[in-house]
């Protein structure tokens, strides 16, 4: 059962370089799952995440959210799947994008963005391959989205510090202000599932999550959410966010709808259900009804402020004046 509790690896994160300040969104509170792993023997973290609907107001700020590993104390670097809205990476303005994030290459490095689709799934995983003489470890991290099967990468970390000791199931970072309008949040919740972890004798390791919430009533988070679509049993974690209403009217739900998969979008395009429906949905006499779903391809200038340095921010930096960019 996930607690609230202090941080942990989290603490050492944040006073190597006062990074990962999580799902800030209005009230700038850290919210996320996250373990302690004490063991050497994990090699392998894989699972899946969707791609929320986009917000109804441009936020014109960074948006990241992702998964993730690291060891203990800073001692090597964090590698983390990193789904961005609301600045151009080189997935085009105005559009999801994906890469794989390394937090010390030195510095922070990752592969080309590719432009993802709202509501698709995305796999995840990182895959550690060989241990050198001098005690660092390649990693392998890659995607792969669900819908859109050309849409993958693979990308290397040839000098993991250290053993894994921090695993984020989920984290989020918005740099977002008490002042921004709730309308530039994600319009529908985040998900992380199907989490995986395997030690070296390829035996599955127990997650336990536990959840950090250092404002209850600005973001949610729930480590341990069962869902169960059609059938497909889902065990996933839910970030959620002011008004928490998914961002359905009253009466409309995301909840998978099986009179109205394919008009809300609830499927994949192989049939199987998705965690959560593309639109909210609703059932009448009039037949199915459906609100705040996907949005029509925009142009959307470009207003994310940079760096001192003239970049865009990273994840894991928003607060950290030393960080180095190298991409």
């Amino acid at each position: 059962k996930a607690t609230v509790s202090v941080l942990y690896c989290s603490t050492q994160m944040m006073m190597k370089a006062m990074t990962l300040v999580g799902l800030a969104a209005l009230t700038q509170a850290n919210t996320f799952c996250e373990q302690n792993y004490n063991n050497a023997n994990m090699v392998r973290f894989e699972g899946k995440m969707n791609v929320p609907i986009k917000p109804a107001v441009e936020p014109g700020k960074v948006l990241f959210l992702w998964p993730g590993l690291n060891p203990y104390g800073g001692q090597g670097g964090l590698m983390q799947p990193v789904l961005t809205y609301g600045a151009d990476y080189g997935q085009g303005n105005g559009k999801w994008g994906f890469a794989n994030w390394f937090s010390d290459c030195p510095g922070y490095c990752h592969d080309p963005y590719q432009a993802v689709e709202e509501g698709d799934t995305l796999y995840f995983y990182m895959q550690w391959k060989e241990t050198y003489a001098n005690g660092s470890a390649h990693w392998e991290m890659g995607y792969q989205s669900y819908n859109y099967p050309e849409t993958k990468s693979t990308f290397q970390v040839y000098h993991e510090g250290a053993d894994i000791s921090c695993v984020w199931a989920t984290e989020a970072e918005f740099y977002l202000t008490p002042e921004d309008d709730p309308s530039k949040l994600p319009l529908s919740y985040y998900y992380t599932w199907d989490l995986k972890a395997t030690d070296k004798s390829g035996n599955v390791i127990a997650l336990d999550w536990t959840a950090h919430i250092d404002d209850p009533a600005g973001t949610r988070v729930n480590c341990s959410v069962a869902l169960s679509n059609n059938g497909t049993k889902f065990l996933t974690t839910e970030l959620s966010y002011i008004p928490f209403a998914d961002g359905c009217q009253q009466g409309y739900s995301r909840a998978w709808n099986s009179q109205c998969a394919t008009e809300c979008g609830c499927n994949n395009k192989d049939g199987t259900p998705k965690v959560t429906c593309d639109y909210c949905c609703m059932r009448s006499a009039n037949g199915c009804q459906k609100q705040s779903g996907p949005t029509p391809a925009t142009t959307i200038p470009q207003v994310v402020p940079l760096t001192a340095e003239g970049r865009l921010p990273h994840p894991g930096c928003k607060n950290d004046p030393n960080c180095k960019y190298h991409y």
